[in-house]
């Protein structure tokens, strides 16, 4: 099994290897999602669920000559199972949720939509920060490798 000190280490010699910048810049969010799962207190049989998936997600990337594609769709089955196995939650659901929310409320009373979006994202931001500072939470998303 790969832990995360040598996860680290493969991603910084695939970082040597390439230049695509696009393939960089992945590597670089598997670099910033390690470093938070290192903060996170897991417990030893979800350490051992995460490093048979990064062993085996590296073996994809190293098979692919390291292509962007194969990265990308690595690091997102990586933070898929983080997030569906080892309850690990993207850190601005709620403000998300709560912006969509507060839209809706227009339709339901006089307010108009700037007030509705507003009173949503500030409960949803709230919510993220009480939350953030009792679960364990990621900063590391893949809403700007698009």
């Amino acid at each position: 099994m790969m832990s995360l000190e040598e996860a680290q280490l493969t991603i910084n010699s695939y970082r040597v290897l390439t230049t695509d910048r696009k393939s960089l810049k992945l590597l670089d969010k598997w670099n910033e999602l390690l470093i938070e799962v290192k903060n996170l207190d897991l417990k030893q049989n979800e350490l051992d669920i995460l490093n048979q998936e990064l062993e085996v997600q590296f073996c994809r990337i190293n098979d692919s000559n390291i292509n962007r594609k194969v990265i990308k769709e690595s690091l997102k089955s990586t933070l898929l199972l983080m997030q569906n196995m080892l309850r690990i939650k993207d850190s601005y659901q709620y403000t998300t949720i709560g912006c969509f929310a507060g839209l809706l409320v227009p339709l339901i009373s006089n307010i108009s939509i700037i007030f509705g979006f507003l009173i949503g994202m500030g409960i949803g931001f709230i919510l993220d920060n009480y939350f953030n500072n009792t679960q364990r939470n990621i900063k590391t998303n893949l809403h700007d490798t698009w």
